[in-house]
């Protein structure tokens, strides 16, 4: 019986088949990862843990000193109670009015030789405002021993006491350059007339409302504080 042989063709066709089979069933190799690509291994001496950036934490908001908010009321409180006390002396007369709000607000400009309000007035001249300036220094000292014993977070008390110390110093200074306190603002009803004032003398009180209400804030935390110990 004769030999069949295969055709050529179908020869190479039959063995591209092959080859196409076993490239699919032999198993693949990756390839390995140039020196760029590899990870540093960690050495003997990095015993410290890398961290990571959301675990650095931010370092915490540096809070104001101390004495900046009493020095920002201070020189805020002296800037306007000087400016309005030379602009009173510039375009007002002594002692004659100028109506405001007509039965209720003047303004009108007067000297006050005494404290505030025009407590303790006298009959005015050089020794009449040491004097005076030397009550008020004396009346400044309790401040001082708030301002020691306040802490940063108490702006309260912080800025009363600037209130205070500026307005004091507005008048201290009318002392010893005038002799007497400048005045100009007169609130009345009727013929009834409260003493004349200033911007220190509003700023003074303004300064020892917050202070006293600082202080009654701090007494019912202070007796929770023991209550609980």
């Amino acid at each position: 019986m004769p030999e069949y042989k295969t055709p050529p063709v179908r020869q190479k066709r039959c063995l591209k088949a092959l080859d196409s089979q076993t490239s699919l069933l032999a198993p693949r190799h990756r390839e390995a990862p140039t020196s760029s690509q590899r990870r540093p291994a960690p050495s003997a001496g990095d015993s410290e843990p890398r961290v990571r950036p959301a675990q650095i934490q931010s370092p915490p908001p540096r809070l104001a000193p101390k004495w900046s908010l009493p020095a920002i009321s201070l020189v805020l409180t002296l800037t306007l109670d000087l400016g309005s006390k030379a602009l009173a002396r510039a375009y007002f007369s002594p002692w004659e009015p100028i109506s405001v709000i007509p039965g209720f607000f003047d303004l009108i400009l007067t000297y006050n030789t005494g404290a505030a309000f025009s407590l303790f007035s006298g009959d005015g001249g050089a020794a009449q405002g040491l004097k005076m300036s030397a009550l008020a220094m004396v009346a400044l000292l309790p401040f001082i021993y708030f301002y020691a014993r306040a802490s940063r977070g108490d702006r309260c008390l912080l800025v009363s006491l600037g209130l205070v110390f500026g307005g004091a110093l507005g008048n201290i200074h009318d002392r010893l350059r005038w002799g007497a306190v400048v005045d100009f603002l007169d609130f009345y009803w009727g013929d009834n007339h409260w003493p004349a004032f200033n911007v220190a003398d509003a700023a003074i009180c303004l300064g020892a409302f917050l202070l006293a209400l600082s202080i009654l804030r701090e007494k019912p935390a202070s007796r929770a504080g023991d209550k609980a110990v």
